[in-house]
């Protein structure tokens, strides 16, 4: 993952605090340059209008972009303290210019916004590995239960229809019915899940493929499934 990914992923530029902090605006974007490392490097941020953020970091002395910044087989002393540094400048950022959210794509917070209201339940993060710390869990309040997992993950690891596809994306893995589970797989934007029973659970791709009518239609019948018996006997 790109040290900018890191820092950013769950974050949403501000663009007037992105002029207050001191970025340019130019056509299509924001961008701004800060000298550090001693002079050594420019690290030059991009933000987009589209709220996609590039960063790039370049050797003042010969011009060359400094690759190895995000290039993990380059772990030594050097190049761990450059990023450390760049990391500080990111972090400055992201907290003056940029509005905290709970998922990486809009969607997934739209569908967050709507289970608060609807249901009063709120996504909990149980991760500890930092890899998976933004991963949300969306439970009963009566039961405990999961009845949602919002993720973001690289879309090669979603099977070999994806192997070849760059970048990430956010999914939801909700809990169908075993007899709607092979209708629903044949959509696009829906995959056997990711991480979870196969049979049980399907992976829905946040990236706008599919309605949030549709989605929430899942959602609720997701949360239906995983009621206590009693409860769901009676009604």
């Amino acid at each position: 993952m790109k040290v900018s990914e890191e820092i950013f992923r769950t974050y949403k530029p501000d663009f007037q605090k992105l002029l207050s902090f001191g970025f340019t605006e130019e056509k299509g974007c924001y961008k701004l340059s800060r000298v550090f490392f001693g002079g050594t490097f420019t690290a030059e941020v991009t933000v987009f209008y589209s709220g996609e953020t590039a960063v790039k970091v370049i050797e003042n002395e010969f011009g060359d972009e400094y690759v190895q910044i995000n290039n993990e087989n380059f772990d030594g002393a050097f190049v761990g303290e450059v990023r450390t540094a760049l990391k500080e400048i990111l972090t400055d950022i992201r907290d003056n210019a940029f509005n905290k959210q709970s998922f990486v794509s809009d969607q997934a917070n739209r569908l967050e916004r709507i289970i608060n209201g609807k249901y009063n339940e709120f996504a909990d993060y149980p991760f500890r590995d930092v890899k998976f710390r933004d991963y949300g869990v969306f439970r009963r309040k009566d039961n405990g239960k999961w009845y949602a997992l919002v993720m973001n993950v690289e879309r090669k690891v979603l099977g070999k229809d994806y192997k070849n596809e760059p970048g990430r994306l956010d999914i939801i893995n909700l809990k169908v019915d075993e007899k709607q589970r092979d209708e629903l797989v044949k959509k696009n934007g829906i995959i056997p899940s990711y991480h979870m029973n196969k049979q049980k659970w399907i992976s829905v791709f946040l990236d706008e493929s599919l309605s949030d009518e549709f989605i929430l239609n899942l959602l609720d019948t997701s949360r239906e499934l995983v009621k206590s018996k009693t409860k769901r006997s009676k009604k």
